[in-house]
């Protein structure tokens, strides 16, 4: 690789430091640990909201993250993260209707919440069902991909072809998935020792690290000799990128007769229809995953939705435009990545685009820098990973193995249970990565578009009580069908550019999907009503229907609060005013003032509904 630069000893010690900082971790909190299943996976449900919160913004970088945003801009410019930040929206709505009942709901996992809100076989088979499908076949593409993204690391960090192997007990595999599993085998050690409190631990570190080590790359990038600063870097995009001044853009370019970016309709797409339709990690309609486990996790309820408010605003806010600036330098840096990685290395375009972010660390940042930003991104792999591994493992055995199987031991027998299954599933993740995938835009695509149409059932089954377990079952079965089903079909979208043709096909597998399970809703019979009572006096959800339904049964009334859609809407439109206002700073636009008084207008709103006390919160 040209214009390769060698770490120095000092970064590599900076990493040493860092690895033997979460050895001790999880030494510090092993016995703790290990008391029960309630402090294994949700920390005695004891975490304040500011810890809770950053372990969720921790957890969603992972290394692969900074890769996945260099691949969108690539392909689509700036406005290609709309793909992304549209999920705002679905944040939000945890944020002001879910994080409260999901806390109030007590439960251990958002799995074993099917058997609070569904009754019957119906329940039990949609309990064993999602904690297979989520912690085993979702959990582990999702660790594939993070892995993939260690492997990026390690090959272009050390100069290491990807298709370079090494032998292992007789078994040839890719030295630097060797590299990366080593690491994730000594994430396995210190998390099945220390579980979600040595987590959320190491997790503080991991974002604070992150934060200064890409901050400190943007600053340097962009201003170093071959991009000149922000204006040389928005000359050289317009130059090098082939989206020219489209590549600058933040909404959808009509007209001009230029290059465009993102179309009208698949822009439409994100923010009309994928964010409530679509399971992502981090960012599930109705609240789940990760997310819930740190909101179970959380205190009391006021902590639950500050926790998810702050991961909101973190998450989209605070830390994507270091990433962004990386990736548009790398167009003018490296206009053409064959320039950078060897013809031998076999890679794609867009998995080559990925990596010039990683390229970039060594080539710009001084000693000591360099091995805190390699330390940030070994932290970031290794903070997703554990909570993955910790999240996976809390399906398999408090929803699977104790649920169906052995129900009768003590709480350290199902402790060690969910070590096993922790190493096991980062084995089956490392094939994963090696044998179907091979970029990590191309992976989160095909993990939203197996759930697209899912996502409804995920909300409405706080608000409609006639939503029942076989209404969940057949939207996860049904999207998982309908989507391999569609992406086959190519006739009817031949016209189209493959932007604007992965848009439509999402569009119609939400159709039928949505289509399967109302279809299904309706031909079974509804939840019986002892289980539906249980569910409304334990989490007390709110909505025209469940106050139809208390007043029926003489019930206590759910809660009203006539600006929770307002706040809603407006916390969405803080968080993208707040990205607007600093993407305007940086690549120009003229509109940065606009943007600026809705950030404070829309943050003063919120400030004052969350004060203690306000009915927001109460």
């Amino acid at each position: 690789m040209s214009n390769h630069q060698q770490l120095a000893g000092v970064d590599w010690a900076i990493l040493v430091l860092y690895l033997l900082f979460t050895l001790a971790v999880g030494l510090f909190w092993r016995r703790r640990a290990t008391r029960s299943i309630s402090e294994f996976f949700l920390s005695g449900r004891n975490l304040p909201w500011w810890v809770a919160g950053t372990s969720m913004v921790a957890t969603t970088f992972g290394s692969d993250t900074p890769l996945l945003v260099a691949g969108l801009v690539g392909q689509r410019g700036v406005a290609g993260n709309w793909w992304w930040w549209s999920f705002v929206m679905s944040n939000m709505l945890t944020v002001f209707f879910f994080a409260k009942i999901w806390r109030r709901s007590g439960v251990t996992t958002d799995v074993e919440f099917s058997e609070l809100r569904y009754g019957g076989r119906g329940a039990r088979y949609l309990r064993g069902f999602r904690s297979l499908y989520f912690g085993g076949l979702i959990n582990t593409i999702v660790i594939g991909w993070i892995m993939l993204g260690g492997q990026g690391i390690i090959c272009t960090l050390l100069n290491i072809s990807p298709k370079a192997t090494v032998d292992i007990l007789g078994i040839s595999a890719p030295l630097s998935l060797a590299v990366v599993f080593g690491l994730v085998l000594f994430v396995a050690f210190y998390s099945t020792m220390a579980g979600l409190w040595g987590v959320v631990s190491t997790d503080l570190i991991q974002f604070a690290l992150a934060t200064v080590g890409c901050l400190a790359l943007a600053y340097y990038v962009v201003n170093s000799a071959e991009v000149g600063g922000l204006s040389g870097l928005r000359e050289g995009v317009i130059r090098h990128h082939p989206l020219a001044d489209g590549a600058l853009a933040l909404f959808p370019q009509v007209g001009g007769g230029g290059a465009v970016g993102i179309s009208i309709f698949w822009f439409c797409t994100m923010m009309g229809a994928q964010w409530w339709a679509s399971w992502y990690p981090g960012s599930e309609p109705g609240g789940g995953g990760y997310i819930v486990q740190r909101v179970l996790a959380s205190r009391d309820e006021r902590a639950a939705q500050l926790s998810t408010l702050w991961f909101t605003v973190a998450h989209y806010a605070v830390r994507p435009w270091p990433w962004i600036l990386v990736a548009l330098a790398g167009f003018v840096i490296w206009p053409d990545t064959a320039s950078l990685f060897p013809e031998s290395w076999g890679l794609d375009a867009g998995r080559a685009r990925e990596l010039t972010f990683i390229a970039a660390i060594p080539r710009f940042l001084p000693t000591g820098l360099s091995g805190l930003m390699l330390a940030s991104l070994i932290a970031a792999l290794m903070s997703t990973v554990d909570t993955h591994m910790n999240w996976g493992a809390s399906y398999l055995v408090n929803d699977l193995y104790r649920r169906f199987f052995v129900s009768d031991r003590p709480e350290k027998h199902y402790v060690v249970v969910s070590r096993l299954l922790m190493l096991v599933t980062v084995i089956i993740a490392a094939v994963l990565s090696v044998v179907f995938l091979d970029n990590i835009q191309a992976a989160n695509e095909l993990l939203v578009s197996i759930g697209a149409g899912a996502g409804l059932v995920y909300i409405m089954r706080w608000f409609w009580p006639r939503i029942n377990a076989y209404s969940e079952l057949a939207s996860m079965l049904g999207a998982l069908v309908s989507s391999q089903v569609i992406s086959r079909i190519h006739a009817p979208f031949a016209e189209l550019n493959s932007d604007d043709q992965m848009a439509a096909k999402l569009l119609v597998n939400i159709a039928c999907t949505t289509l399967i399970w109302l279809v299904v809703t309706f031909l079974t019979p509804p939840e019986d009503e002892s289980t539906l009572r249980n569910f409304y006096t334990r989490c007390k959800p709110s909505g025209p229907w469940w106050r139809k339904f208390a007043a029926e049964r003489n019930l206590e009334a759910p809660q009203k609060d006539a600006k929770l859609g307002l706040d809603w809407l407006l916390g969405s439109f803080m968080v993208w005013a707040a990205i607007l206002f600093v993407g305007t700073l940086l690549l120009g636009g003229g509109h940065a003032v606009i943007y600026g008084l809705a950030l404070v207008g829309t943050a003063l709103y919120l400030v004052f509904r969350l004060r203690p006390g306000s009915a927001a919160t109460s």
